[in-house]
């Protein structure tokens, strides 16, 4: 392995596999029952599927709520599917408030219809989410085009609950004379990532955490143009990479993990994976750095993120490379990264980045000339000081 870096702890490899759900979209047939007629709605032309709740198939009657705003209408849910609206609130509605998807469910509910606002259309779109969403929720939600709601009730009552009157003058629900057969199906697509991590051993048990995300965005579907993510984040990878070289005959208290991460652009899901999974207790971990987007120094200015009070010796004289220009620490908060679920867990984190407001960013420009490789040379040695600070 580079820099006679070890497998990691409980591990013979050097590879943490996961798997991920890339991409989930829906199949759904709606049938509306009233009066003796059946009516059949079309999915992505009359309806779409939002959440995907866990039935896979439902026969339910219906209740109207129109705005919601009458937390009363809760008692009238229970194993129902409930008709609100999903447009702005109206000006008379001033001071009042919906109640939530959260408390339909914990009501009983079992799905909810969310009526467009007239002109809004059903976007056809079948590739849904990315990550570890799946799509599956505690209930169903759809929306349905405010042309179709005359399907569920009657014209005279819609036109009653869309007139100026104060809420507290209008039933806080309807119950419909109609039911609904909604039958659901997800459908996955599911790829494999992993974190490449190496363990530089130190005298105690406590462990330092350094990471970049080694993945970007692959390929522009449009264009077929490579991503090369250059500086998003191959120059991270390569700070890591030369980290781990620096520290290869340095003792060091700590033990210290350099973890390539996967998944980062999809949702941080390989840092994700590997807070959920870690290979040493989380009470010794002292401090994670996180390394994204370091390729693009302008002036002498590195920005960094610190979430505890502790970190404030960064700033310490004794971190500044003697033989080296001086780097300038500005504190400056540079978006989510990978340190995002050490922070969750409670772990002292601390991010450093060249800044993300460049142009070329998640573009097909982000190439090899962005880089600012004396800059990169100049923060290598800063942040090997960070290290040997938290370090002692």
């Amino acid at each position: 392995m580079h820099s006679g870096l070890t497998t990691f702890p409980g591990s013979e490899h050097y590879i943490q596999e996961f798997e991920f759900i890339d991409q989930y979209w829906f199949d759904a047939r709606l049938k509306l029952r009233k009066n003796g007629k059946v009516v059949d709605l079309t999915h992505y032309k009359d309806f779409r599927i939002e959440r995907h709740g866990e039935q896979d198939s439902l026969v339910l009657d219906c209740v109207f709520i129109s705005d919601g705003t009458n937390d009363s209408c809760l008692q009238a849910v229970k194993d129902k599917v409930v008709i609100t609206y999903a447009r702005p609130l109206p000006t008379y509605l001033t001071g009042y408030k919906r109640v939530s998807m959260e408390e339909l469910a914990a009501a009983g509910a079992k799905a909810i219809i969310h009526v467009l606002p007239p002109g809004k259309t059903i976007e056809e779109r079948r590739f849904r989410g990315n990550g570890n969403r799946s799509g599956r929720y505690s209930i169903t939600t759809l929306t349905l085009l405010t042309r179709d709601l005359p399907l569920f009730m009657d014209e005279q009552d819609i036109l009653h609950y869309d007139s100026l009157i104060t809420p507290t003058s209008i039933p806080p629900w309807i119950n419909l004379e109609c039911t609904i057969e909604l039958v659901v199906k997800l459908h996955e697509q599911r790829q494999s990532s992993a974190n490449v991590i190496g363990l530089k051993k130190g005298t105690g048990d406590q462990f330092i955490v350094i990471g970049a995300h080694h993945d970007h965005l692959g390929t522009d579907k449009e264009t077929g143009l490579y991503y090369p993510g250059a500086n998003d984040n191959a120059s991270g990878v390569a700070m890591l990479v030369e980290l781990a070289e620096k520290y290869k005959d340095v003792t060091t208290s700590c033990n210290l993990l350099f973890v390539a991460f996967g998944g980062e652009e999809k949702g941080m899901l390989g840092s994700t994976y590997f807070v959920g999974n870690l290979p040493v207790k989380k009470e010794n971990i002292k401090a994670m750095i996180n390394l994204d987007v370091i390729g693009s120094l302008r002036g002498d200015t590195l920005y960094y993120s610190r979430y505890n009070d502790e970190f404030h010796s960064i700033t310490d004289h004794r971190v500044q490379h003697p033989d080296l220009d001086r780097i300038v620490l500005q504190e400056k908060d540079c978006g989510l990264s990978d340190h995002i679920p050490f922070l969750l867990q409670g772990i002292p984190t601390l991010f450093f980045s060249t800044g993300n407001d460049f142009s070329q960013l998640h573009t097909t420009d982000d190439d090899e000339k962005l880089i600012n490789y004396e800059g990169m040379y100049r923060t290598l040695p800063f942040l090997f000081n960070v290290i040997h600070l938290l370090d002692n």
